[in-house]
Parts: structure tokens; C-alpha cells; sequence
């Protein structure tokens, strides 16, 4: 009796470490969830719906988007806006 309840707990508990890496597929982080599934179950699923799907930088000789052009264009202003400030000074 004792070691069909281990395994059913262990069945459940592989169940949810499935769905939560299938959860956390969607967001390209599949490892961790399993991980956040496995040891919070229903809970670990609403974890990894929430993950930030990973950085991949560019590799060289891609394409950069808008938003990374974008974001290039304003740290070069403000570099020199403060490269101005520090002249007069």
C-alpha cells in the first residue's frame, strides 16, 4: 500500500514537471520549467508562463532591429550630451 502511494506521488509529480516544461517551451525556457512545475506544481505553471523569454544577442553580420538601432541611438546621445556637459565644466 505504502509503495503504491510513492508511486502514485511520484507519477503526479512527473506530470507536473511535464506540463510545466511544456509551459516553459512557449517561453524558450523549457529546463526551467520542468524545474518551476516539478517542485510547485499548478503554482510552477503560472511561474513559467510569466519567464522572460531569453536574450540571443545578434550574430555578427545579422540583421539589428528597430529597437536595437533605436536603443544604440540614444545611448550615443546621451554619451554625448554628457561628453558636452563635461566640456563645460
Amino acid at each position: 500500500m505504502e509503495l503504491l502511494f510513492l508511486f502514485a506521488v511520484v507519477a503526479i509529480f512527473a506530470v507536473f514537471g511535464r506540463v510545466g516544461q511544456w509551459v516553459g517551451s512557449t517561453r524558450g525556457r523549457p529546463d526551467a520549467g520542468a524545474v518551476l512545475g516539478y517542485c510547485l506544481g499548478p503554482l510552477g505553471w503560472l511561474l513559467a508562463m510569466f519567464l522572460p523569454a531569453p536574450f540571443v544577442p545578434p550574430k555578427s553580420g545579422e540583421a539589428l532591429t528597430v529597437a536595437t538601432l533605436a536603443a544604440i541611438e540614444r545611448e550615443e546621445r546621451r554619451c554625448a550630451e554628457r561628453d558636452r556637459e563635461e566640456t563645460l565644466r
